[in-house]
């Protein structure tokens, strides 16, 4: 690996522990990457919780709290879903699957006529 990197011209972080197998499993860009399907890393949904705590005690006094919070969160999910897919999503318990509008809006138009 080390004679890659080399060749690539870049060098491994010093906080990085180790270099291992897929098949163990790695956290990268907020996902998990194994064998098994994609999925979020465990603390991407940490951090987004963490997040959601955090605005709502900045805004509380805010009149538009909720606004604010439901817009964090349906960006943080597009972002999620557009990574993911299909996959539905467990957050604290309660699985979450995308709604994603029909790509041809001429189908769409004739299945509400």
């Amino acid at each position: 690996m080390s004679c890659l990197f080399n060749q690539l011209k870049i060098k491994q972080h010093p906080n990085k522990t180790f270099i291992g197998r897929i098949s163990t499993g790695f956290d990268f860009i907020g996902y998990y990457f194994s064998f098994a399907p994609l999925q979020l890393a465990t603390v991407t949904i940490k951090k987004f919780v963490l997040h959601i705590f955090r605005l709502y005690e900045q805004q509380s006094t805010a009149d538009n709290t909720a606004a604010l919070l439901e817009q964090y969160v349906k960006r943080w999910l597009r972002w999620t879903w557009a990574g993911l897919s299909d996959t539905p999503i467990n957050l604290l318990g309660t699985t979450l699957f995308a709604l994603k509008p029909p790509h041809d809006q001429q189908a769409c138009q004739q299945q509400t006529k």
